[in-house]
């Protein structure tokens, strides 16, 4: 249980404290990115009510407690191994105060593996709980001498350290180096040595805790290694077997009980020290930590051996343990429920917990302690009765499937919220999935074509960088930008940070706050042209929740990102880009649903009162992260109008509120955003992005657009933005005056063409309003001639089938006239305020088609 806060205040920003055990939670984070053969693997670390705190991990039945070998040779492979998990936990800047003989333990294969490791770097070592770290009878004296680390004691130093004249402190400090060095642990090694040679069952069993303190404190002032271990034999009655001790295991004993720190070998030094040159495969123990990369650029049997490898024999041994624990809540398994049938959910009554004392500070004092509030170290087997049966029917061959038999998969139709609540579905994609991105980036279309279907949230972050094409490792273009030298963005930034999505646990931790200042300060630097922007950091909140061990693939992400949907958005005027998307929005609103424009239009609500928000978000400011994890899958897969098209589904979706409400009532209807189901949103734009001509939310400032065209010009091709039959960049304060949208003659002919069969109702249905001598000279294929005159004469839409055809079949009604002609823009007004649906201009008019061959000359019969 996380300690709570000494008194009611609020930090440097002024804003309230943040819970310890939200601090705990983000702390806790980088170990689960810990891959080293001689640590256990760290899960998943879960917040429950009252400040509660529960580790997931790998556990194995046997630790070094049960053991009593005294084999020289054993304790020298086994200290290389402990040796190389506390070098590696060192290179993460961590130092364990955790190493006992329960939390060593040992696998099947006889190899070393520390548990418990965490807990030090989750508590700030101490400062974010109510109990010591580790055991006193194996901690260091330095340790013992130090004290328990508390937030009154670290946020004074910090106050004298600004009143020595340092630096003025940040709203988001660099988090603090630990306060022991890592040479702590190689005592804590030392003194786990000597009960295993001696074969003590426990150092001084009838002492009391005070007791044990100052006899570790008196080992500290002893004269070296030799006196602190022949002083623990005399107390323990081992003089006769210390002269007993094998020369190499006397030598490493007397090293690890250095009395000071400072004159200790850190573990990688006493790794590469002589004391192990006869230990096998010793280089291979060296092993630094690395962030998660991506894509994946080692070989995945590089450390494949046939010696000893076993058939499997269970589903689960075609899973990883992530996955394992994945399926198994989806298979029902809870954590804090867990807890509660073991019992260790205690809580104390109000009445008893009632402290004696309270300042106007809100300072409490004479609070019983209680006994939950302390370490409790038993370990709970994670029953898995209920996902082995649930995945006793999956056959084999899904469970180790080839590329083909992922391709060719059936397509499961069910609703999205289903099949990611269904634990044998789940556990074929995610083993689908994971075979693909190991074939990464050679598989990249595969998994586009397989992310149509269905995203597995497990893989959500790899398979977003997947989608966005990142082609390389980014960790050392990320580590080479400048993160750290103030800059005049950083007071914007401090001040956005701790009001982006701070519902959400991780981001409103300490260490997310750091990590989301780093990335938003990274993309700033790699991009000098651009200027930071409001809502940027709620943009970067959903890349780096899903990589939060993995900040730099967070910034390509995001780098990815915005040059495809937000391309010039965050220039230093980008007034001109933000009211060309505004336009394209309001023209596709008046495409596809004429009575809800006509309403707002009546009104004067336009897109500018509440969607510019969304625009420079893409909904992540709007919507909470859960529904923007569900919107991006769809919205990644789409081109970067794809957005349009979001937004028009969420006006759909309040349609009914939005064409009962006057201006004053959709103000505030849009300032508290009512509830959307997101899955609705999803599945409408789909039909809306169907159903739109691509030109009519064609941009100018369409990234995409330039790098095609680009490539054409490169390769010599004809088409281009130059050609008569693609849409030119259009001037923004024609588009914003236009009501009806444009679209261009290649779409207009793509839409001719569309039509298989005779029977079914054509695409697109072409109004030609040019006079009818010049009708009759040649027009486009099925055109109805309804000369201008007849429209504007008294603004009414004259009686014909066809455009009754049309409505009621939900064809595109395309106004063709003349190049320059200002009357077909003023006929699809008319037809747009008579509530026609999907009313479009042909830009350029009859001129456009003259080049090409699908003008006929119609029938006049």
């Amino acid at each position: 249980v996380a300690s709570s806060h000494p008194a009611d205040s609020c930090g440097l920003n002024g804003l309230p404290l943040t819970p310890n055990s939200v601090k705990v939670l983000g702390n806790g984070q980088i170990f689960k990115s810990v891959d080293h053969p001689h640590l256990a693997k760290f899960v998943d670390i879960v917040r429950g009510k009252r400040q509660r705190i529960a580790v997931v991990s790998e556990c194995w039945k046997e630790n070094l407690r049960q053991r009593k070998d005294e084999e020289p040779e054993f304790l020298v492979s086994m200290s290389a191994q402990i040796l190389s998990g506390l070098a590696y936990l060192n290179s993460m800047n961590v130092v364990n105060l955790n190493l006992t003989p329960e939390n060593i333990m040992f696998d099947g294969e006889e190899k070393v593996k520390l548990f418990g490791y965490a807990y030090g770097g989750m508590t700030d070592y101490g400062r974010l709980v109510s109990f010591p770290i580790g055991s006193p009878r194996y901690t260091a004296p330095d340790v013992v001498r130090r004290g328990m680390q508390t937030e009154v004691s670290v946020e004074l130093s910090l106050d004298l350290a600004a009143a020595a004249g340092g630096d003025a402190p940040t709203s988001i400090p660099e988090q603090a180096d630990p306060p022991d060095l890592p040479q702590v642990d190689v005592w804590s090694l030392g003194m786990i040595l000597v009960r295993q040679v001696f074969n003590i069952s426990e150092f001084w069993p009838h002492a009391r805790v005070g007791q044990i303190l100052r006899k570790i404190i008196s080992l500290g002032d002893c004269k070296d290694g030799a006196a602190v271990l022949e002083k623990l034999a005399r107390e323990h009655n081992c003089l006769p077997r210390l002269n007993e001790l094998e020369p190499r295991v006397l030598e490493l004993i007397q090293t690890c009980l250095t009395p000071h720190s400072a004159d200790r070998p850190t573990p990688e030094q006493l790794l590469v020290s002589g004391v192990f040159d006869n230990v096998a495969e010793r280089d291979k123990l060296l092993i630094k930590y690395a962030p998660p990369a991506f894509p994946v650029m080692h070989l995945r049997c590089r450390n494949l051996s046939l010696k000893g490898m076993m058939k499997p024999t269970g589903c689960l041994d075609f899973l990883s343990v992530e996955e394992i624990y994945y399926l198994w809540q989806l298979a029902g398994g809870d954590i804090m429920a867990e807890l509660c049938k073991h019992g260790l959910m205690v809580t104390t009554p109000p009445v008893i917990s009632t402290p004696t004392l309270v300042t106007g500070e809100g300072q409490e004092f004479g609070v019983p302690r209680q006994r939950c509030a302390l370490l409790d170290s038993t370990i709970i087997p994670l029953p898995l009765d209920q996902l082995v049966s649930c995945l006793g029917s999956v056959p084999d061959n899904h469970m180790l499937p080839t590329l083909q038999d992922i391709v060719h998969s059936e397509i499961n139709t069910l609703p999205l919220v289903i099949k990611e609540k269904d634990v044998r579905f789940q556990c074929r994609r995610v083993i689908a999935y994971r075979r693909l991105l190991q074939g990464y980036p050679y598989r990249r279309q595969v998994i586009v074509d397989q992310c149509l279907h269905d995203l597995v949230p497990l893989y959500r972050a790899e398979l977003w960088a997947a989608l966005l094409d990142i082609q390389s490792d980014t960790q050392a273009q990320y580590d080479a930008i400048d993160k750290v030298t103030p800059n005049p963005v950083d007071r914007q930034i401090e001040v956005d940070i701790p009001r982006c999505h701070q519902y959400n646990e991780l981001l409103a931790s300490p260490q997310g706050h750091r990590k989301l200042k780093r990335v938003l300060k990274a993309w700033v630097m790699s991009n000098p042209q651009l200027v930071y922007w409001q809502g940027l950091d709620s943009l970067c909140a959903p890349f780096l929740l899903l990589n939060f061990n993995n900040e730099s693939l967070a910034w390509a992400c995001l780098s990815k990102f915005i040059p495809k949907y937000l391309y010039n958005m965050f220039q230093k005027d980008n007034a001109s880009v933000i009211q060309e998307y505004l336009a394209k929005f309001s023209h596709l609103q008046a495409f596809y649903d004429p009575v809800l424009f006509n309403h707002m239009d009546e009104i004067g609500f336009i897109p500018d009162l509440y969607a510019i928000p969304w625009v420079l978000t893409m909904f992540s400011h709007v919507f909470p992260l859960h529904k923007i994890f569900h919107l991006w899958d769809t919205l990644l897969l789409g081109n970067s109008s794809y957005p349009l098209c979001v937004g028009m589904a969420i006006l759909l979706q309040l349609r009914t509120q939005l064409l009962e409400s006057q201006f004053n009532e959709c103000i505030l209807l849009f300032s508290e955003m009512p509830s959307v189901d997101i899955d609705m949103v999803v599945s409408q734009s789909k039909l809306i992005s169907e159903a739109v001509p691509p030109s009519l939310v064609f941009r100018a400032h369409d990234n995409q657009q330039k790098m095609r065209t680009r490539a054409s010009e490169n390769v010599g091709l004809a088409i281009s933005r130059g050609d008569d039959l693609d849409l030119p960049d259009l001037p923004v304060n024609i588009l914003k005056m236009e009501k009806v949208g444009r679209i261009s003659g290649r779409d207009c002919i793509d839409l001719l063409e569309a039509r298989q069969d005779k029977l079914q109702p054509p695409k697109i249905q072409i109004i030609d309003i040019r006079l009818m001598e010049e009708y009759r000279n040649g027009s486009l294929p099925n055109a109805v001639n309804l000369p201008a005159n007849q429209f504007l004469e008294l603004s009414l839409v004259p009686s014909h089938g066809a455009l009754e055809a049309a409505k009621s079949h939900g064809s595109v009604i395309a106004i063709l006239g003349r190049d320059n002609d200002q009357q077909a823009s003023q006929v699809g007004q008319i037809l747009l305020a008579h509530q026609y649906p999907r009313v479009v201009v042909i830009h350029g008019g009859i001129d456009v088609f003259k080049k090409t061959d699908v003008i006929v000359v119609p029938s006049l019969t």
